[in-house]
């Protein structure tokens, strides 16, 4: 028989020092607030920096003492997402006051974020959100919200694996200082606070629990797909290290911390400089390059991470080098696209990040892969079969790097793949009976000399590589 739930080998493995504190607490015959509770309190409070420390039985109970802390009580109304686990309602409900259930997207089984708005009320405290099946959230149109309504709390279920799959992926992508330092346990924002009461827990420490006291729980099957990055560090990545030390997501947590207060340094340091090497108009490039070529880095990362405030992952170093590199270029007028359609712009001796509506014209350059407009995505992957118009292979020899991807210019002409010659883009909509409202949305991909190489989805130009022949880039075009 296979037991469904095997506590005695999750207990196994810690039953010496179990063993030991048990006869400690028994033989001293105190029980509740004994000096095993006090001293977790104190060494834990000194970990983590924080003024003082509550120990308490479980994550209901935390939830419960935070929303008491808070103030909130009978009257005041917090919204929560309507499948969740029971202890987010019980929360709620021990402090009086009432839970307002949103129904989740069926696409994630999360808190639906353009359901929240029409439950909102005067008598709104709180939006409690709850990631689920190691789906995030859409937490930006959450921020939104909170932000349009003056919400002042908002609550997710961020555990100690969330943590480090975070800083792990940003460590292999590339980041700035606050990325690399993945999420605070506690983060104050210009209107609203972010407080993830779980980051000190891992994923199997609530599920064990959950299973415990026979708590129902779903499992979304994309969680067991290879073909998602997250997935695939929490598959193989997270068990060596869990295999070295069963408690190395707290090592993951004061990495994290330790990183944060460097940055909080070195912010605060640049907040002081701001306004001597910037206006109205923006930062002045000549007073910035007059800086060390450390802080020059630091406040472009700075300016980024202001608008990508729950994005980082979106922004890596190669978005700041292109910026230093179109500062400190010849050309007086300059701009380059950045992810969510936001523009870094260059203007004579001034720099800013401006936003640019999604309708408008974009660029950007093409990484590894990127997310348009239209909800589509172009990436370079490794293997691909077919010969359809949702596949490009490039042989990097024949086009200058590094691939852009834009909207259609008036006047644009590809070289269409066994033509023999160029035709209009316009021409090849119209041919390919392309609806006039659509073709605004299907992108342009072009190599740094502006030719362009690929309509995705509707023609291949004649640079395009049979399967059979030599190329070293592959290009799909896919829904996200």
């Amino acid at each position: 028989m296979i037991k469904f739930l095997d506590l005695h080998k999750i207990n196994e493995r810690f039953r010496t020092q179990l063993d030991a504190r048990f006869k400690e607490v028994l033989d001293s015959g105190w029980y509740i607030r004994g000096r095993q509770d006090e001293l977790f309190e104190k060494h834990f409070a000194t970990y983590t920096g924080a003024q003082h420390c509550i120990g308490v039985a479980n994550g209901l109970d935390a939830l419960n003492i935070i929303i008491k802390a808070y103030g909130f009580g009978p009257g005041d109304e917090i919204i929560v997402p309507a499948n969740t686990y029971i202890a987010t309602i019980l929360a709620v409900s021990a402090n009086g006051c009432t839970p307002v259930l949103v129904e989740p997207d069926i696409r994630t089984y999360n808190i639906h974020p353009d359901l929240i708005e029409a439950q909102i009320t005067p008598r709104t405290k709180a939006i409690m959100v709850v990631h689920l099946y190691g789906q995030a959230v859409q937490m930006q149109k959450i921020w939104e919200l909170a932000q349009k309504y003056h919400a002042k709390y908002l609550m997710t279920a961020h555990h100690g694996d969330d943590l480090m799959e975070t800083i792990l992926m940003r460590l292999s992508r590339g980041s700035s200082l606050k990325g690399y330092s993945g999420f605070k346990k506690e983060q104050a924002l210009e209107n609203y606070t972010i407080v993830r009461p779980l980051i000190t827990e891992t994923k199997e420490e609530i599920k064990n629990y959950m299973d415990y006291h026979g708590y129902k729980y779903y499992i979304d099957e994309s969680n067991f797909s290879e073909k998602y990055t997250r997935n695939r560090y929490r598959m193989h990545v997270l068990p060596f290290f869990k295999k070295e030390d069963p408690k190395v997501h707290e090592k993951f947590l004061k990495f994290s911390e330790e990183l944060d207060l460097a940055n909080t340094f070195i912010e605060k340091f640049i907040k002081e400089l701001m306004p001597k090497i910037s206006d109205s108009n923006g930062i002045k490039i000549d007073e910035l390059l007059k800086l060390d070529k450390y802080l020059i880095r630091k406040i472009i990362e700075f300016t980024l991470a202001g608008i990508y405030i729950d994005d980082l992952f979106l922004i890596n170093d190669k978005h700041t080098n292109l910026i230093i590199g179109m500062l400190k270029g010849k050309k007086s007028n300059n701009k380059l696209n950045l992810p969510n359609g936001y523009q870094a712009i260059k203007s004579y001796n001034y720099y800013k990040i401006v936003k640019i509506n999604k309708e408008d014209s974009y660029e950007y350059t093409l990484d590894s892969k990127l997310i348009l407009p239209n909800n589509m995505v172009i990436k370079k992957v490794l293997e691909k079969e077919g010969k359809s118009n949702y596949i490009l292979r490039l042989n990097s020899k024949d086009i200058a790097l590094p691939l852009k991807v834009r909207t259609r210019h008036p006047g644009d002409k590809m070289e269409v793949k066994n033509l023999g010659g160029k035709k209009k883009i316009k021409d090849i909509y119209i041919d390919e009976k392309i609806p006039a409202l659509k073709r605004d949305t299907i992108p342009i991909v072009t190599d740094s000399n502006n030719t362009i190489l690929w309509l995705p989805g509707v023609k291949k130009s004649k640079f395009d590589v049979e399967s059979n022949g030599i190329y070293d880039i592959i290009l799909s075009y896919e829904e996200e």
